[in-house]
């Protein structure tokens, strides 16, 4: 577990230093153009966090490539389960996910809460290239997330005295933690999202399965914050 633990943060490390690199050239870009960069708003620049995502994501994708195969324990086709899923699996999961998501946006407005957080909104119409945002958020980061949290890190966690249920929940719980800027609630939310995936990923025994999950939920995501922007007449 500790040595997963310890590969988990290297490899958090790495997408960092990965995303400090893509700030310096971000800024080059935004000082040539005669702008400057926002240190207090770069979390809510759009463009900035889809060109970052495209950089840091292969990065993600290939260290935890490497760390399962110095792991040595079983081929990294198979520590990662990297392997097909039946489609009835598949369809069934997305049927779970069908239910969650709107008990998700029912709990929220009972709550008084956002179902679109305010922050997604501004890191969309902070960027003209919606597209390559939109790009990101149903392709790269649940390449690049999954990889990490229901790929790499689950596997050494559930291979652990942790067991499925412990990686289940360790794995949610860290996810979580790095969507920071959605707040205390808004991370509960997607804790809640993660123990689908990880429980997903258990019983299919396939990262295919989460990942898929994962661009379904960004997908529905990004179509109530079109659509709320919509009803505010933008």
């Amino acid at each position: 577990m500790w040595a997963t633990l310890g590969l988990t943060l290297l490899l958090f490390g790495a997408i960092l230093g990965a995303q400090m690199i893509a700030l310096v050239f971000y800024a080059a870009g935004l000082a040539a153009m005669g702008k400057g960069v926002n240190p207090a708003a770069i979390e809510g620049d759009g463009l900035f966090l889809a060109i970052a995502t495209c950089i840091s994501t292969p990065v993600t994708v290939g260290l935890a490539v490497l760390f399962a195969w110095m792991k040595r324990s079983l081929p990294v086709r198979d520590y990662l389960r990297l392997r097909p899923v039946a489609r009835k699996d598949l369809a069934r999961w997305l049927m779970v996910m069908a239910l969650f998501i709107p008990l998700s946006d029912c709990v929220s407005w009972l709550l008084g809460q956002e179902v679109v957080p305010e922050v997604m909104i501004n890191i969309y119409q902070s960027t003209s290239w919606k597209s390559l945002l939109v790009f990101v958020m149903l392709v790269m980061a649940p390449i690049g997330e999954e990889f990490m949290f229901r790929g790499f890190m689950f596997e050494g966690l559930m291979r652990s005295k942790l067991g499925p249920v412990g990686a289940v929940v360790l794995t949610s719980v860290t996810w979580a933690a790095i969507h920071f800027q959605y707040g205390l609630y808004g991370q509960a939310v997607v804790c809640a999202g993660g123990l689908v995936l990880g429980w997903a990923r258990v019983r299919t025994g396939s990262l295919v399965t989460p990942m898929v999950m994962h661009a379904v939920m960004n997908l529905v995501a990004t179509a109530e914050m079109v659509w709320v922007l919509h009803g505010r007449g933008v």
